[in-house]
Formats: structure tokens, C-alpha cells, sequence
């Protein structure tokens, strides 16, 4: 998704909420940086995932099995409106919803979006066992 959509959603969504003041663009790349570390630490982004032979060990986020490593994801400078979110495209909203907990100052919406958030990473686990179930 691209990062204008991206930023256009997050600020739809606090809209909703009740948060009047969206954060600039340089806050707002660090909120959804944060949020983008998170998902790669909860799951294995399929874009991410690299051979780790050669790589230089700052462009790792974590190594995975079978000699693969998680790159980390590039920073989602909203300047850039025309570049994609560095994610599976399944992991956006994601990103999106932990974001926004981030933002957030009320409890009971940081608590929803944690629950979107949460939804959206068992989903996609679940697609990823069914996935490697098939592929067998």
C-alpha cells in the first residue's frame, strides 16, 4: 500500500477517535516505524524474508531458520507518498491499527486498536500455516 494511503488511513481512523490533531509526517514515520518493528517481531513478513549469506548485519532485524533473515523494514518517510509500506500487503492494516494505539491517548481505543492489531497478525499466521501445510 502506498504511504499516502497508508497516512490517509491512519488519519481517518484517529479522526474516529476522537484524536483531533494528527502527528506531522516525521512522528507520524517514527509512530509507524515502531509499529512496522512490532509486526516483524510478532511474524515473518514474506517481503522481508532474505537469504542471510552476505548481508551486512545492520540490514538484519532478526535471523529465522534455514541460513533466512528478516531485513528490517525501510523507514516509512511520508514525504514520500508515492513509495509502498514495506510489508506484506496481508500485514498493512496490521501496521496500521498498531499505529494508531501507539497515537493514541484514550484507553479503550488503544485497547481496540491492539484487538485490530491482534486480529490481523493471527490472521495472518493462519495463512501462513495453511500455506506451508500446502506446500509440503
Amino acid at each position: 500500500m502506498k504511504l499516502s494511503l497508508v497516512k490517509a488511513t491512519i488519519i481517518e481512523k484517529l479522526k474516529v477517535s476522537g484524536e483531533i490533531t494528527p502527528p506531522e509526517d516525521e512522528a507520524l514515520g517514527l509512530f509507524c516505524n515502531e509499529a512496522l518493528l512490532y509486526v516483524c517481531s510478532e511474524v515473518d513478513p514474506a517481503v522481508l524474508i532474505v537469504n542471510a549469506d552476505g548481508l551486512v548485519e545492520e540490514d538484519i532485524y532478526r535471523y529465522l531458520q534455514n541460513e533466512k533473515a528478516l531485513i528490517t523494514p525501510e523507514f516509512p518517510d511520508f514525504k514520500e507518498g508515492k513509495r509502498e509500506l514495506q510489508i506484506d500487503e496481508s500485514l498493512v492494516y496490521g501496521v496500521i491499527n498498531k499505529t494508531c494505539a501507539l497515537i493514541c491517548q484514550k484507553h479503550e481505543d488503544v485497547i481496540r486498536f491492539e484487538e485490530e492489531t491482534r486480529k490481523h497478525l493471527n490472521r495472518f499466521r493462519a495463512n501462513s500455516l495453511s500455506m506451508a501445510q500446502w506446500t509440503r
